[in-house]
């Protein structure tokens, strides 16, 4: 895929794309990840602190070869995992970005455990925040849990 798009030429290339792609196993609780250039998603797997799951490698067709590694992680009872575009984190009141650490923190106080709730729970935080202003970038969010 990195490669098709880098070979639709120098236009293309100037649009590259971050992405983040998943494969869950829910029969063994895994989830297979690899991120191509896009914000750290966070993982509460049993731990009150998140774990990121960073980049492994560039974003897709920025390079005409890149390498990709998947990240494999087994989800314990509870787990919640949150991924999401930058315009959830590039959200402002007035100068004052929201920022990864205060969504970070959103997410990890949230005592709901379905993805509902979750979602809800951050876009009030959101809200809050900014005063409901109307903000410029679009915001996309997924949750995914296990419920034990």
């Amino acid at each position: 895929m990195n490669l098709l798009h880098y070979k639709e030429g120098e236009e293309s290339r100037r649009r590259y794309v971050t992405a983040m792609f998943l494969r869950l196993d829910p029969k063994t609780h895994t989830v297979e990840v690899v991120n191509a250039g896009h914000n750290p998603a966070f993982l509460l797997n049993g731990s009150d602190t998140p774990e990121l799951i960073e980049a492994s490698g560039t974003p897709v067709g920025m390079l005409p070869f890149s390498g990709y590694s998947a990240e494999k992680y087994v989800l314990s009872d509870k787990a919640k995992l949150l991924i999401y575009t930058d315009g959830m984190t590039e959200v402002f009141k007035g100068d004052e970005e929201f920022g990864q650490d205060r969504l970070m923190e959103a997410f990890r106080t949230c005592r709901l455990s379905d993805a509902t709730g979750t979602l809800n729970s951050i876009w009030q935080t959101l809200d809050a925040f900014s005063n409901q202003e109307n903000q410029s970038d679009d915001m996309t969010a997924l949750v995914i849990g296990r419920k034990p």
